[in-house]
């Protein structure tokens, strides 16, 4: 509910203020001023019932492709897994794994405190995603930390893109591992 009523608020309010700008810009005087505001209010308030419905459906079927339900989730994902590599092999993984993502950049890479940063560029279903990955270790393994939060704060609707990269790299670093429990048996 709270993430439908902002998203009703952004689009009614986006609307309603494009439209008096563009009121307030055009040259020729108004006749009736209270009744262009009446109708443009009316107006934002019906734009805001459709898109949010709209977007909300949009969002709730991604999620659901994900198995995810839109209460249990915010714009920001993240999860975290525990293996049996070595800190300086899971960091490998790690490198490796964002390069699979999409348009993705290594930022930064600092092996002394294990961290990863790192961006994914603009989709179809969001303005870009900012990921972290923190490597520490443990004794016999290795815990590894993946965060993906939107890139730009004001993105309301990613249709679950953040889950989907977080998902996507600790997939890969769990084959990472499988191949190299496969070769040391070999």
């Amino acid at each position: 509910m709270k993430y439908s009523l902002r998203l009703f608020c952004f689009c009614s309010g986006t609307y309603f203020s494009l439209f008096l700008l563009a009121q307030l810009a055009s040259p020729e005087p108004q006749s009736h001023p209270e009744s262009i505001a009446l109708i443009t209010f009316l107006s934002a308030l019906l734009f805001g019932v459709c898109m949010s419905a709209f977007l909300s459906w949009r969002q709730k079927k991604a999620l659901d492709k994900l198995g995810l339900s839109l209460q249990e989730y915010s714009s920001c994902f993240r999860s975290e897994v525990t293996l049996s590599l070595t800190p300086e092999i899971a960091f490998d993984s790690c490198i490796n794994s964002i390069l699979f993502l999409e348009k993705s950049k290594i930022k930064k890479v600092d092996k002394k405190t294990g961290t990863i940063l790192a961006h994914v560029g603009p989709s179809r279903n969001s303005w870009g995603e900012e990921l972290t990955i923190r490597v520490k270790s443990l004794p016999n393994r290795t815990r590894i930390v993946v965060q993906s939060a939107p890139r730009v704060p004001l993105n309301i609707v990613e249709c679950g893109k953040n889950a989907s990269n977080v998902l996507e790299i600790i997939i890969n670093i769990k084959k990472y591992e499988q191949s190299k429990v496969t070769n040391s048996c070999l």
